[in-house]
């Protein structure tokens, strides 16, 4: 288990803001980022593999790419996280996001309430040997705050430019914290003669510290966020050339169910005719400032044999300049596999549009799970909910889950936070409730003396065992209840909103959270014994492949007690076709062979282990 190591000064600092509060719900940022906490293969790769050869021009990138670093051909260091979940409408789908974590997901040791320099996302050398009279502007986007933290107007975003002949940075750009705002352009032009030479560098950092209102050290976390988009540099440009001439996706695609995010397979059989929606909503944008012509297509795959089950044409429409267009049409389609206790299907979305068009952020993929377990949240935290102040110490949280039919429960998965020098590692007791007019009831199960627990890998879940299985109603909450007044930082999505489901209890009445999201807790539900020490809902959602874009050999973080276990390694062209099939027997994929473009990779093995995710192939 990784420690959040921070100064024992850094602690009086923070412990000289505290200050006596009455019992709240309170949502904070994040102290590990679990998508990048396992960086050691990542960190060794970009030892070894960073681009050596000087970038020419024109330098595009738009980090719609399934990793979470970003792509070393292009860039120097990884401190930045590459996602979809942060932003709010980004120009495309996937932004640069900067915070006050470093690059294996924790807080940087310097981090305080004091402003200090956090991330920096540093270009590779550029070939900028050219003349003032060459017109070469550096433009991209930026956000604050998206789904996080706004930064305050202490904190700040930077771009420096670097001077090989003087080796020098120098700041041509900077903007102080500020509330959330859509996507904004920035065009920075290149005129003085000492950055144009060939190792010409630019480079972003954020400055950001703790917020001062800190009152409980279990609840500092992440802060002050920043995403950057469309980052382009090139020659012969103006200050007026500001028209992105690119059609496309600005959202990921969710759950296809009304309700929950995942629910047991054998449940969903019986629920489906409610529980599945008849919708595929998905998000694209014309961000040209000409009338574009959009065709669409879509498929349903069942990865547990490959096949694809649904595959139909959303046909063609004209999409006005700038038009942010929400589609969803009728699926048609309800999830059948021959599998009898899980399941997982592909849906894929991808838009046919102008041939100069970017082709990466042309194409959507969401990966539907059926296992053991009802979830509400999609398995990524952006904040860290909690009950803290005075009066917390009998504070209750429950989440209700409807069931389509009783069953044996005999887990619950949590996912908590890490919280600073682990102060929210407070006993609780985990209790499950029974539905009392749409509200938690008596208490049907309690577990005493649990405190969280924290599990290595990427997002994922802590497997709490119930002494003893029961059979559950229909209706049930679960939760907890405190016997401290501490924050006990358990994970939030934001990207899934079941507030109507969730319920605090600070004074006896049960009241409606305030907050919009998920609380990141799964019933799990088995008619068989879970054995201690297995994974309860094994999957691979959240396995790295990189570099993407790929030139050819693509690194997996699979833990390497995993291969050789019997994964099957599928590769299809974007036409559908299967062109690889083989066993994985090391940790990487060659595809070097294949012709540039965007291939599906797929990944099987035993049980319900199953990955599936884009990649390009680009040389």
């Amino acid at each position: 288990m990784r420690n959040c190591l921070i100064s024992t000064s850094l602690l009086c600092v923070l412990l000289s803001f505290i200050r006596v509060s009455s019992a709240q719900e309170l949502l904070v940022g994040i102290q590990v980022n679990s998508a990048l906490e396992h960086s050691s293969q990542r960190q060794k790769f970009w030892k070894s593999s960073q681009a050596a050869d000087t970038i020419n021009l024109p330098f595009f990138d738009d980090f719609s790419y399934t990793q979470v670093y970003p792509d070393p051909f292009k860039w120097s260091d990884n401190h930045v996280f590459i996602n979809t979940t942060y932003p709010v409408l980004p120009v495309s789908l996937g932004v640069a996001t900067f915070d006050i974590l470093d690059s294996a997901g924790v807080l940087y040791q310097q981090a305080g309430t004091q402003v200090f320099l956090a991330d920096v996302l540093t270009s590779q050398p550029v070939d900028l040997d050219l003349s003032v009279s060459d017109s070469i502007y550096l433009s991209f986007f930026y956000q604050a705050k998206g789904l996080g933290d706004a930064p305050e107007r202490g904190d700040s975003l930077v771009v420096e430019f670097f001077s090989p002949s003087a080796d020098m940075w120098t700041r041509v750009w900077s903007k102080p914290g500020e509330p959330l705002h859509p996507f904004r352009q920035v065009m920075i032009p290149v005129t003085d003669p000492i950055f144009l030479e060939t190792g010409f560098r630019f480079r972003f950092k954020n400055y950001g510290s703790f917020s001062r209102n800190v009152f409980n050290p279990g609840a500092v976390g992440n802060s002050d966020h920043w995403h950057i988009d469309y980052v382009f540099l090139d020659k012969n440009r103006s200050y007026s050339d500001t028209i992105v001439r690119d059609v496309t996706y600005v959202q990921p695609l969710r759950s296809l169910l009304n309700t929950y995010e995942s629910l047991p397979w054998e449940h969903f059989l019986i629920g489906r005719l409610t529980e599945m929606g008849s919708k595929l909503p998905q998000t694209y944008r014309n961000n040209d400032a000409i009338v574009r012509n959009v065709s669409r297509s879509f498929l349903v795959r069942d990865l547990g044999n490959g096949q694809i089950v649904r595959s139909f044409s959303g046909g063609a429409e004209n999409l006005s300049p700038g038009q942010l267009r929400e589609y969803s049409p009728d699926l048609a389609y309800t999830f059948a596999s021959a599998a009898t206790d899980s399941a997982s299907f592909e849906v894929k979305a991808f838009l046919t549009t102008d041939a100069f068009d970017k082709k990466e952020n042309d194409t959507v993929v969401y990966i539907q799970r059926f296992s053991n377990y009802y979830s509400y949240d999609d398995g990524s935290a952006e904040n860290g909910y909690g009950i803290s102040g005075q009066g917390a110490a009998n504070a209750s949280l429950a989440v209700r889950f409807r069931a389509f039919r009783s069953d044996t429960l005999r887990a619950v998965n949590i996912f908590f936070n890490r919280s600073l020098n682990e102060a929210s590692r407070k006993e609780f007791f985990l209790t499950i409730w029974n539905d009392n007019n749409g509200k938690p009831g008596e208490i049907m199960y309690q577990q005493q003396n649990v405190r969280p627990e924290y599990t290595e890998g990427l997002n994922r879940f802590y497997t709490y065992l119930l002494d003893s299985a029961f059979v559950t109603p229909l209706i049930f909450y679960v939760g907890w209840e405190q016997v401290t007044s501490d924050f006990l930082n358990v994970g939030f999505d934001v990207n899934r909103n079941s507030r109507p489901h969730i319920f605090y209890n600070l004074d006896g009445e049960w009241k409606n959270t305030s907050f919009e999201g998920s609380i990141m807790i799964r019933p799990v539900v088995s008619n068989q014994p879970l054995l201690v020490g297995i994974p309860q809902s094994p999957s691979l959602m959240h396995l790295q492949l990189y570099p993407n874009p790929t030139r050819g050999i693509l690194y997996t973080d699979l833990d390497p007690d995993l291969i050789n276990q019997g994964f099957k390694l599928s590769v299809f062209n974007i036409r559908g076709s299967q062109v690889m099939n083989a066993e994985l027997h090391q940790p990487f994929i060659d595809l070097s062979h294949l012709p540039d473009g965007i291939y599906l990779i797929r990944l099987s093995g035993p049980g319900s282990f199953i990955y599936s995710n884009k990649v390009i192939l680009s040389r």
